[in-house]
């Protein structure tokens, strides 16, 4: 499929935000991993709550990691819009 215009653009976008949900899933897998393989390490006053907002601190900080890895391809995907690639 050599489209070019804002049908190529739209999908490489959504290409690019595939990548980025990938990325980002996958950071916050493995720290979940990780509190989980560290759990006897974790004071006993520590609750779920503690927990869950680690989690999602977390996850704006893989977020914007995936953010960053992902801006080289949404640069080339801009130029979709203008080039058959």
């Amino acid at each position: 499929m050599n489209t070019t215009g804002w049908t190529a653009l739209r999908t490489q976008w959504f290409k690019d935000f595939q990548l980025w949900l990938f990325i980002t899933l996958t950071l916050f897998f493995f720290r979940l991993v990780l509190i989980t393989s560290f759990s006897d390490q974790i004071h006993n006053d520590t609750g779920f709550k503690d927990i869950l907002v680690t989690l999602l601190m977390g996850l704006r900080f893989d977020g914007a990691t995936a953010a960053f890895w992902v801006l080289v391809f949404f640069l080339f995907s801009m130029s979709c819009a203008f080039i058959k690639w």
